[in-house]
This record gives C-alpha cells, structure tokens and sequence, in this order.
C-alpha cells in the first residue's frame, strides 16, 4: 500500500536474486562496523544482567535492570520517530552512538573505582534505554538510506543475522571476560567497540535531510499512530510482535535467574544459555531472510515461529537440565527471532518513506518495549510463583495470540502480489 516502482516490469526484483545488499559499498562498511559494535553491545547487556543478579540475587532487581534497558523503548520511541522522520538518518544515528559508548566508558569507570552499587547501575541502565529509544527507529531507518529499494529485504536479513551472529559470540566472549577479567572489561570491550561504527557513519555519504515538516510535532505523532492501526498487515504484525516480546521472548531479558535457580550454574551456565538463544536467532535470521516475500506466507511463517517459542517455553521447566534447557532456549531464540524479522521485513516493505521513522519507532516500542515489560513481569512471577510454574504460566500466555493471528489471517483472502513482492528475500553471504 502507498509504495510506488518505476520497474513494474519486474526486472529490479530480479535483479536482487542475484545481488547481496552487501555488494553496495556503503552498506558493506556499515555492516562490518556494526558487527563489531554489536559483539561489544552484546558482552555489555550480559553483564549488566549477571552483575544485577550478582549485587542483590533479587529477581525483581533483575527485571527492573531489564526494564531500564528496554523500557524507554515503549514510551519514547513513537517522539523519537516522529523525530527521525524531520532530521538525517545517518548522522543522528552518528550521535547516538557517540552517547552509547559515553554510558558503557561510565560503567566502566565507576565498576573500577568500586562505587557501582544497584542504585548507580539502574540510573546508568536507565540513560541507555532513553538513548536505545532514540536508536531504535534510527538503526532501521538507516537501512533505506544506504541500499536501493530493491536490495532493502536483502538488507533487513543480512542485519538481523549480524546481531543474532552477535548474540551468539558475544556471551561466549563475556563469559571468558567475566571470569578472567574484572567487571569493568566487559564495559570497556564494549566502549571500545562503539568506535569502528561512529567512524563508519560519519565517512558514509548521507543524504540531505529533509525539510522541516509544515505540520506540528503532535499532529505527526498522531499520524503515525493512525497509519499503523488503519494497515491490515502492519497492525497486526505489530500486535503479534509486542506480544511475542511480553511473554514469548521474556525469559531471555531474565536468563541470570534461570542460570542460577533452574540450572544452579554460575556465569559459565550463563553463557552458554544466552549463547544457545543466539544460535538459534542466527539461523532463524538466516532462514527468514531467504523466503520469498509473500505478504500471507510471511505473516503465517511469523504466526507458526511464534508457536515454536512458545511450545519451547512448555518444554523447558520440565527438566532441570543445562544442557536440555539450552536447547529449549535455542528453540526460543529461533522462534522469536524468526517471527520478529518476517514481521519486520512485512513492515518495512510495507510502510511508505515518508512516514517510515514513525512506523519503525512503533515496531520498536513493540518489540524492544514489550521484551522490557516482558522481563519486569516474568521478574514478578519468578518471585511468587517457583521458576517452573512462572515458565508455564508464560508459555500458555504466548500461545494466544499466535491462535488468533492464524485464524485472522487464514480466512483473508491473498491479496495479488505486486512489484517487490514478486521478489525472493535472499541473503547472499560474502565470499
């Protein structure tokens, strides 16, 4: 809806079969960059979780953390959408970055000189949720101002594999930190990290920002807002997304519990369990990428990975077991990650540029929003309920949305296909 192709021929779709977004330079250099960032980013997010456990073994200290990181995302994104849209996608994001890595040089700073009590940690983890929030709509923004239209699926998929790749080497590498090393080189890795990306972004040729926008700030936000309610696709895809973030994602934003009350493992446990939820996010991200795009089929391919997660959620309270509860986190991480990137390919191929910011901001506050209320509530059953009935409470949560996406979308009739629809969604890895 309300996307225009000057090829209506087909021959751009068929030319992406061929070509990798990483075969645009641009794209390439911010790729390599933020593989790097994103290793660091995820060392960070592991060791905030372990030392939040680690200061007050309290699970309800361990989803607030959570929450502080997260949080911000779900009621600030829709501004800072409406805030991408008004300004240049790839020097804000230049900003951001420069802040991020402040926040994990601070961390570092104060762990050193002994003064990072749960109360500083909290207030530290609160300024980087609010620059997260920034972040969010402008990460995904930046993709259509680095690659054409066309390889824009392409780009979406090669992304979603370079975090989940991320997400799979980073705990590995924070477990060897964390016991070799102190605190603090955790936080600094992480800094260190920020600074191949801020470079990238700022060599990168970025286009000329937009004219002030005659309409008021609130008047956009509210647009924004009825855009995303009015699409079919998009509302939907949104609904099924926050969902799968509250309850079906939510034991990865809480994992430090799980490693010490279920498995009674230390941060080695630890490791391997954020490390199996990565794998299997890294082979979904690989998969998702390389579906034909299919309006229907990847709504139902995200409604069908969404049962995945949460049959995985039954299972895994079942035995106290490390090595079977890494494969049910696996299975997790697969079915989560794999429903989030159909979901927002569907979105972003969907959603009009002019309005592009404030759309992705609202899949943002989806996603990253609801993973932060997602972790303080299961942070909440972990306290009353023991860790296996809170797991099951959960897991049969997550599954009713997911029915009712099927139903919904099994009886609307498929729409014909248009331009970039004709296309497959491939990934092709760099030689």
């Amino acid at each position: 809806m309300g996307r225009t192709n000057s090829d209506p021929g087909g021959a751009a779709p068929a030319r992406a079969r061929h070509r990798s977004a990483l075969s645009d330079r641009r794209f390439l250099v911010y790729t390599m960059a933020n593989g790097i960032s994103s290793l660091g980013l995820w060392v960070q997010r592991l060791a905030i979780g372990w030392l939040s456990w680690e200061l007050t073994h309290s699970e309800i200290w361990v989803g607030v953390i959570a929450f502080s990181l997260m949080g911000p995302t779900f009621f600030l994104s829709p501004f800072f959408g409406v805030w991408i849209d008004r300004l240049e996608p790839l020097r804000t994001a230049t900003a951001i970055n420069v802040l991020t890595a402040l926040w994990a040089t601070m961390l570092a700073l104060f762990s050193l000189a002994g003064m990072l009590r749960i109360e500083m940690l909290f207030a530290i983890s609160v300024l980087i949720g609010i620059t997260s929030a920034a972040y969010a709509p402008t990460r995904i923004s930046i993709l259509p101002a680095l690659v054409p239209r066309e390889l824009l699926p392409s780009a979406i998929g090669i992304s979603a594999m370079i975090f989940n790749g991320s997400r799979l080497l980073g705990p590995a590498i924070a477990g060897a930190v964390l016991v070799a090393l102190p605190m603090a080189a955790a936080f600094l890795i992480n800094a260190i990290t920020y600074a191949p990306l801020i470079y990238a972004l700022a060599k990168v040729r970025s286009a000329p920002a937009p004219k002030p926008p005659k309409e008021p700030f609130f008047r956009q936000l509210a647009e924004g807002f009825a855009y995303a309610g009015t699409h079919p696709f998009i509302r939907l895809q949104l609904l099924l997304t926050a969902w799968g973030a509250l309850f079906g994602r939510s034991i990865l934003e809480v994992l430090p519990v799980y490693a010490d009350r279920l498995y009674a493992a230390s941060t080695g446990g630890l490791a391997i369990l954020s490390g199996a939820a990565g794998a299997g996010a890294l082979v979904a991200a690989f998969l998702s990428s390389r579906q034909r795009f299919d309006s229907r089929g990847l709504q139902l391919g995200s409604i069908s990975l969404a049962v995945v997660n949460a049959a995985a959620l039954l299972v895994l309270p079942v035995y106290d077991n490390l090595w079977l509860g890494a494969f049910c986190v696996m299975l997790v991480g697969f079915g989560s990650t794999g429903s989030a990137v159909l979901s927002q390919t569907l979105v972003q191929v969907e959603v009009e540029d002019r309005i592009r910011g404030r759309v992705s901001s609202l899949w943002g506050m989806a996603s990253l929003g609801g993973s932060a209320f997602g972790g303080l509530t299961l942070g909440i059953l972990l306290r009353l309920l023991d860790v296996h009935h809170a797991t099951l409470v959960t897991a049969v949560i997550a599954l009713v949305m997911p029915a009712i996406a099927w139903r919904i979308v099994w009886r609307r009739k498929p729409e014909p296909r248009r331009g970039l629809e004709s296309a497959p969604l491939e990934t092709v890895a760099p030689e």
